[in-house]
């Protein structure tokens, strides 16, 4: 049985809060992308059902209403630290996540290689020419964007970070 998109998500959160957490760094970027992402696996483990949109910060439906749209399957959710929405936007399955007050606080978008722009694909296929690029998390969180870039080849499988023209391996995992 195929792993869900969310599932996928939610593993890789996971394993990205533990490398963050392992590389201890002062850097307030790392810190603020460890807090996002602790944020975004809070639904993922919750069963949680669907909040009504008026249990929500109107702040938060109204900038959502602004910010995103051409929007299909809308759900709320409320989470201890505000709300999240999960959301598919032209075909790309995305969640925004909003603090207590309705202020917005990140954008998660899950999509294949065809969405992914292109200098961050020509960036990736520059030094992994013979891996193909099987999926994309996108997290844009203030005016940054943070790139999770899952590759493979026949060997093994590996999750790549590109961020503000930086780019590193986050882990590798040999097939067997």
């Amino acid at each position: 049985m195929p792993l869900s998109p969310n599932l996928i998500t939610c593993i890789l959160a996971m394993a990205f809060i533990s490398h963050a957490k392992a590389q201890q760094s002062n850097d307030n970027s790392s810190q603020r992308l460890f807090t996002i992402l602790s944020h975004a696996t809070v639904i993922d483990n919750a069963a949680a059902a669907a909040s009504p949109p008026f249990a929500v910060n109107i702040k938060a439906v109204r900038d959502f209403a602004k910010s995103f749209k051409d929007v299909e399957n809308v759900h709320w959710y409320t989470v201890p630290d505000g709300a999240m929405v999960y959301f598919t936007e032209r075909g790309i399955k995305s969640r925004a996540g909003y603090d207590k007050k309705g202020n917005w606080l990140y954008c998660m978008r899950s999509y294949a290689e065809q969405h992914l722009p292109k200098e961050i694909r020509a960036q990736v296929k520059s030094i992994y020419y013979d891996y193909a690029i099987t999926w994309v998390n996108e997290i844009t969180y203030g005016r940054q964007a943070l790139y999770v870039v899952h590759i493979q080849d026949e060997f093994c499988w590996k999750n790549i970070r590109i961020s503000e023209d930086e780019m590193e391996t986050m882990e590798t995992f040999e097939k067997e």
